[in-house]
């Protein structure tokens, strides 16, 4: 399946072709290309494409690696229609500047829910006022420690 820049994708859809999100409903539901319609690759064999004939199909996700992977199978699915992949997925949408729908009352993704706050204890823990090894504080800590063991 061959790929396509976001401004060639862009003028395709002015002029009428649909475009896939084939993320998760969850990821689709937080960051979108406005009138992308969600069809995500885990259901994408139990649900029917309903596209216009002789109108262009594009399918996008976040970088463009999961249309990549799966372009096989997308193609299939797009029948007789003229089929593209967004070169760069989402990412390259916005780096060229053009619209995206966002919500941000929808959750983080569980990656981003995990790294944050994995983050923060990396980061305290490099700033956090702790005893520093060979500091008076450590030694007098330390000999607290092995008096109370005694």
């Amino acid at each position: 399946m061959k790929t396509i820049t976001p401004d060639a994708a862009a003028a395709l859809l002015r002029d009428g072709a649909t475009l896939i999100d084939v993320r998760e409903p969850d990821e689709h539901a937080r960051e979108r290309i406005p009138g992308a319609r969600n069809l995500p690759l885990s259901r994408l064999e139990e649900t029917a494409l309903a596209v216009q004939q002789g109108k262009p199909v594009l399918f996008h996700c976040r970088s463009g690696a999961r249309t990549a992977d799966n372009a096989d199978r997308l193609s299939a699915k797009a029948g007789l229609c003229q089929a593209f992949i967004l070169e760069g997925g989402l990412d390259a949408w916005q780096r060229a500047g053009l619209p995206v729908a966002k919500d941000r009352s929808q959750p983080l993704p569980m990656m981003r829910q995990v790294q944050r706050p994995v983050a923060w204890w990396c980061w305290a823990s490099c700033w956090a006022p702790w005893p520093r090894h060979g500091s008076s504080r450590c030694r007098a800590l330390s000999a607290r420690a092995s008096f109370s063991r005694a």
